[in-house]
């Protein structure tokens, strides 16, 4: 038996594993992280310094946030090869999306929804995992006999609207596949969730994808040109990824497409964190990540509450280490059994919620822009740190910015404005006036979360 076979072999038998035994590989992967940590780290060394030698239970390690790793990056990397400004060097070229930095670690970045956007490294062990999350648990749950004879008829093809232009989570990883097996572009095909929705109309009907994926928001525009008659696409599954699913946009998009929507939730941190089971929860590949629900002092919070943030911790990964991460996400612990029969955890996924704002463009249509392409944009100005967009009156929208050091803030805000004026223009909205705001962004007081795109008025 091959490697990978075991792997998913292993994968198989730990979702069928009693808590206890769910546990131990838990207890084992996560001592074998730490003690790699501690010794190719300088960054954990440091933080582990004081809790002594061997094995240490897992609430006695200390919290880590974004802001601190991002900050300690080369020293935080395993890999001495692996350097801050050789990542970001390499991630600035559209043309690497999906290849593999230093021939070995795929690179994503984060939208600033904690204002910090962020660089990570999928190592090879991280991503045969991920292979074997989805082959075991994933596809499994998502195609049904009867959706798999569709997507057949279909001819398999899959059709993805994502962020382009830079190394994010949904292109980064479908272009990976068709980097590793070009045949795969007949099949693969990734549309720019920056391009106006007459052009991804036309793309998608000629396409004709047997299985779509993309942002709840991005559906939801689409979902509403399909029931309008302008977009004719018959998807066997939609997948959600990278916002929050609303019971709402959901109904939305299953009634407009007639496809089961599936909706799974991982972030670059950990590219699949819990999966869809099908039956209103989302399991948790407790095997491979531990995830703790954690009130604003960091408390465990019981099952059935909510939490402030979630501490997240990939097991997987070993060239940057993730050890209770501050992740950022409110979650809900399922307090009952999950009807699926799973034996793993099951949450409620709360938040990364951004509003779809609603221009009218000179012929009268209503103009919908999807939140998360608008900050991708603004966010590759040079000198953004942090984005938050906010539609003051029907015709206009402020820019508000916190800028890197060493750059001037209003030329960054008088570029930022200029390029999301620019594209506007492109969607047929010149009319909309765009500008910087004296202000920062605002950010949730208890989480430290950003809402980077919202209406302001009503």
């Amino acid at each position: 038996m091959t490697g990978r076979w075991r792997l998913a072999a292993d994968v198989w038998r730990a979702g069928r594993a009693d808590p206890r035994a769910l546990a131990e590989r838990r207890r084992v992967r996560l001592d074998a992280l730490v003690a790699h940590a501690r010794r190719h780290s300088r960054f954990y060394a440091e933080r582990y310094a004081s809790l002594g030698p061997g094995p240490v239970p897992l609430e006695r390690l200390p919290v880590v946030t974004k802001a601190e790793l991002m900050a300690r990056f080369d020293d935080w990397v395993t890999d001495p090869e692996v350097t801050r400004r050789g990542v970001a060097e390499f991630a600035a070229d559209p043309e690497h999306v999906g290849r593999e930095y230093l021939g070995r670690y795929l690179v994503l970045t984060t939208s600033g929804t904690t204002g910090i956007p962020a660089l990570f490294l999928q190592d090879r062990p991280a991503l045969d995992v991920l292979e074997a999350l989805t082959l075991v648990r994933v596809a499994p749950g998502m195609l049904a006999p009867r959706t798999v004879v569709a997507v057949l008829r279909g001819g398999g093809r899959a059709a993805a609207v994502w962020a382009t232009g830079r190394p994010y989570g949904g292109a980064s990883l479908l272009r990976r596949q068709i980097h590793r097996r070009p045949s795969r572009a007949k099949r693969l095909r990734l549309f720019s969730a920056l391009d106006p929705v007459e052009e991804l109309v036309a793309g998608l009907t000629a396409f004709r994808p047997a299985m779509l994926s993309g942002y709840a928001t991005v559906l939801a525009v689409l979902a509403r040109e399909q029931r309008e008659g302008r977009l004719d696409i018959h998807p066997a599954l939609v997948n959600n990824g990278g916002e929050t699913l609303t019971p709402d946009t959901r109904r939305l998009i299953e009634s407009a497409f007639g496809a089961r929507v599936s909706d799974g939730y991982g972030a670059s941190e950990m590219i699949m964190i819990a999966y869809d089971c099908g039956h209103g929860s989302k399991h948790v590949h407790a095997d491979w990540a531990i995830l703790e629900p954690v009130d604003a002092d960091l408390r465990p919070v019981a099952p059935g509450e909510r939490s402030t943030t979630v501490l997240l911790t990939v097991l997987a990964n070993r060239v940057q280490p993730v050890i209770r991460y501050d992740l950022g996400d409110a979650v809900v612990l399922r307090p009952d059994p999950c009807p699926c029969g799973s034996r793993l955890p099951a949450i409620d996924v709360v938040g990364r919620t951004n509003d779809v704002l609603h221009f009218a463009a000179p012929d009268g249509r209503d103009v919908a822009m999807a939140p998360l392409p608008l900050v991708t944009l603004v966010e590759a100005v040079p000198g953004v740190r942090s984005v938050q967009l906010v539609q003051t009156t029907p015709t206009a929208v402020e820019v508000r910015l916190d800028t890197l050091p060493g750059h001037d803030r209003t030329q960054v805000g008088d570029d930022a404005s200029a390029r999301l004026h620019a594209h506007l223009t492109r969607h047929g909205l010149a009319a909309v006036e765009v500008t910087p705001a004296e202000g920062h962004p605002e950010r949730d007081p208890r989480s430290g979360k950003l809402r980077q795109v919202l209406v302001g008025h009503r």
